[in-house]
């Protein structure tokens, strides 16, 4: 995915990648080739404690 959209990136100013509610393949393949990150969510506390979980992966992905 990453090589896919170096060709591609100064194209454009914003590129999104729509992703799953899961931490599948597809995923962590666009967390590795994001810059940023933006979390749709529900204010809600399962939706705080995903959170929690969903950082704590995003900080692991970008470690290595």
């Amino acid at each position: 995915m990453k090589d896919a959209l170096k060709d591609v990136r100064d194209a454009y100013d914003f590129i999104f990648i729509d992703c799953p509610p899961s931490l599948g393949l597809l995923t962590l393949n666009a967390l590795t080739c994001a810059d940023s990150i933006l979390i749709p969510m529900q204010c809600e506390y399962f939706a705080m404690e995903g959170l929690t979980q969903l950082l704590r992966t995003i900080h692991s992905v970008r470690r290595g």
